[in-house]
């Protein structure tokens, strides 16, 4: 506990010169320039937060953790670290990157109720200074409040309707393309719709810049693992990723329910 108590404290003193919201988790801090985020927002069933877990877990990607964000509008978290993973615990804010020119946060802890505008602003301040290439926000919506139109339908895009698509980021182009826009009825063209279930969603996409598009999955709570597999085999081909299915769970993931009946009961 003592080593683990030291890493916090030099977390807390490792502030970068340049972005100030976010800490290396090395000697060095990383770049981001040019990258394409993978930011997930906790909402319904934690979808996007078991999809990024898939997503870093991958070998063929090559994922390591290299920063850490100020996670001071988020209910305080910290754990032990997944097995094998050569980090002694995660908080609630961890960046990790691929050297595929991937970058991808994990949230393990919701935002503050009050907090969420503030947090959304500095979020989306560190994404601008840092100039991603683009980004991808993964976020969840309850299918229970689905309207008839809807109910086919699994996956969903997001974003303002009235931005432009910059040439510069194809992957908004693709996310708009492939699957439709929510778009409730009597929402302006300029704004953002409500997200059932979405958490941070909304207020998020209202600041985040032009390069920025949500993929959205409808779900119920429950066993989500499948939804997560789901999400993040859309992510790979939008990513153009090479990860091979199944794919390899968190062993963290093995106690979520607990352990499964003993086979003797049923002879």
């Amino acid at each position: 506990m003592e080593a683990v108590a030291a890493q916090v404290e030099g977390i807390q003193a490792s502030v970068a010169p340049t972005m100030p919201w976010c800490k290396p988790a090395g000697d060095e801090p990383a770049s981001f320039r040019g990258t394409t985020l993978v930011l997930p927002c906790v909402s319904i069933g934690s979808v996007p937060q078991l999809g990024v877990d898939l997503l870093v877990q991958a070998p063929q990607l090559h994922f390591r953790r290299v920063a850490f964000l100020d996670a001071s509008d988020c209910v305080p978290f910290v754990s032990p670290a997944e097995p094998g993973s050569g980090d002694a615990f995660c908080t609630a804010l961890d960046v990790y990157q691929s050297p595929l020119g991937i970058t991808a946060v994990q949230q393990r802890s919701p935002v503050i109720r009050s907090q969420k505008e503030h947090f959304a602003k500095q979020l989306a301040a560190w994404i601008q200074d840092a100039q991603f290439a683009q980004v991808l926000v993964l976020t969840s919506m309850d299918a229970a409040l689905r309207t008839d139109k809807e109910l086919p339908l699994t996956f969903v895009s997001l974003r303002p309707r009235a931005r432009d698509v910059p040439s510069d980021a194809p992957l908004v182009h693709r996310v708009s393309t492939a699957f439709p826009a929510f778009a409730p009825p009597h929402t302006p063209e300029d704004a953002v719709p409500p997200v059932p279930g979405g958490g941070v969603t909304r207020t998020l996409l209202e600041h985040l810049p032009a390069n920025s598009v949500a993929l959205a999955m409808f779900c119920a709570e429950g066993e989500n693992r499948p939804d997560a597999h789901a999400l993040i085999g859309q992510v790979a081909k939008l990513l153009q990723l090479p990860l091979a299915e199944p794919l390899a769970e968190p062993p963290s993931w093995r106690t979520v329910y607990g352990e499964g009946p003993n086979p003797m009961l049923y002879g």
